[in-house]
């Protein structure tokens, strides 16, 4: 009988990985202060809570609040305010259970990372991907934030994997309607992936790899399951505003944003002249309150693109900004150690948690040099370049990386394993 400790068995089992991320997260959620709700988090339970209600997908600002004001919204996508109502409902109005689910879902993320890295790199690559997932702390905390950013990691891993089915050469029908399924979820979620399969299909076509291109037809076969499952909510749209195309307000007003160069690209508050110019405008086109977003966000649109013709440098300069901005920092807002009213460990985690971002974005370029030209490669890769040209041309916030970081432990797995020459 063998007593010898093994500590390669014990770092290469997705088991324990799992059983210890889990352990991390419960202890986090458990023993670490609870941050006031605010912000989009307020909106997303106001939402939940008007859902409960009985008076559908209303949104209300502040004061709409205290007038009891409302009326049809479409500022937020339906999905995750119906989960809240979900939690909600099934536990008096106690939130805490939306993050228990959470929590179990950040961890089933973990082996979706396992399994991508193992089934399409190698499995040494799985393991060490799910223990940089497992340890990075903006994925310890995320899970105990009331957004929808930890759903979105899950799906974005689900896409990335059901992506490489449908371009692997053993290719199953079954795989392009599951890809579709789950684009069309994820949609309903956060509308910012609404343009991923078109942007494959167009990546697609300049690819001058025939091994790709056979797979365009299943591509738009996944796009039009898609359309199908968001198909209801269009519907819904289109009979209360007239409009069948939007899954949720915010595209014109993204672009605005993050191309205004007096603002330097950061978010414009709503308290400011032009704003307020451009809500007086809409108001006057339409005065019905419901259609007011929608109206406005055609005038963001038209003013971002008036702008970034007649300021083609200062816009190009600002595309830089915001592109250090998605990628040079772990998503803050993500982890609760960045409060410092809460405890002294601020800076001390905060340089930790900065460091480890590092490490990871130093293994993704890493990943490059020992790179092979096939699909499983380039794949994730498009995936991630998607959301950077997205956010670089819109509105750019390090926690809208969320989506992408766990590709790039992967990618940064993969770059490390090779260097290490880690073997399993």
């Amino acid at each position: 009988m063998n007593n010898n400790f093994s500590f390669k068995s014990y770092f290469f089992n997705i088991y324990i990985i799992l059983f210890i991320s889990l352990l991390i997260r419960i202890l986090f959620f458990t023993s670490y202060p609870i941050t006031p709700i605010s912000g989009d988090a307020g909106g997303y339970i106001n939402m939940a809570n008007n859902l409960i209600a009985g008076k559908g997908f209303v949104f209300q600002n502040t004061d709409e609040i205290k007038e009891e004001i409302f009326y049809p919204s479409i500022r937020r996508a339906p999905l995750y305010p119906l989960i809240i109502a979900f939690f909600q409902k099934i536990s008096n109005g106690n939130i805490d259970l939306l993050r228990w689910f959470q929590i179990l879902l950040d961890v089933m993320t973990i082996f979706l990372i396992f399994i991508v890295g193992k089934k399409h790199f190698s499995e040494r690559v799985g393991y060490i991907a799910s223990w940089i997932y497992t340890f990075y702390l903006p994925f310890i905390s995320l899970p105990t934030v009331v957004l929808p950013e930890t759903l979105l990691a899950f799906f974005s891993v689900l896409i990335v994997f059901l992506l490489l089915k449908t371009f692997d050469q053993n290719f199953k029908i079954i795989n392009a309607i599951l890809l579709g399924i789950t684009i069309g979820i994820t949609m309903l979620i956060k509308p910012t992936v609404q343009l991923l399969l078109p942007f494959f299909i167009i990546v697609t076509l300049f690819c001058k790899r025939k091994s790709l291109n056979h797979r365009i037809r299943p591509i738009i076969f996944s796009l039009i399951i898609s359309t199908i499952v968001i198909s209801p909510w269009l519907l819904r749209n289109y009979n209360t505003f007239g409009t069948p195309l939007l899954i949720a307000f915010g595209g014109g007003q993204a672009l605005y944003t993050g191309n205004h160069i007096e603002n330097d690209g950061h978010w414009v508050s709503w308290d400011q002249n032009d704003i307020n110019e451009i809500k007086e405008e809409a108001s006057n086109i339409n005065p019905d309150p419901k259609m007011k977003l929608i109206i406005m966000d055609k005038i963001f649109m038209k003013k971002a693109i008036k702008s970034i013709i007649a300021q083609p440098l200062a816009t190009a300069k600002l595309f830089i900004k915001k592109f250090i901005r998605f990628i040079d920092r772990p998503p803050s807002a993500g982890y609760r150690f960045g409060a410092k009213e809460l405890n002294a460990w601020y800076f001390p985690i905060g340089a930790i948690a900065h460091f480890f971002h590092i490490l990871i974005l130093a293994g993704f370029l890493l990943s490059f040099y020992y790179s092979k030209k096939q699909y499983i490669f380039w794949v994730p890769l498009i995936f991630v370049i998607y959301f950077v040209l997205l956010h670089t041309v819109t509105f750019s916030i390090a926690r809208y990386s969320v989506p992408i970081l766990p590709i790039l432990c992967i990618y940064a797995s993969y770059g490390y394993s090779k260097a290490l020459r880690i073997n399993y």
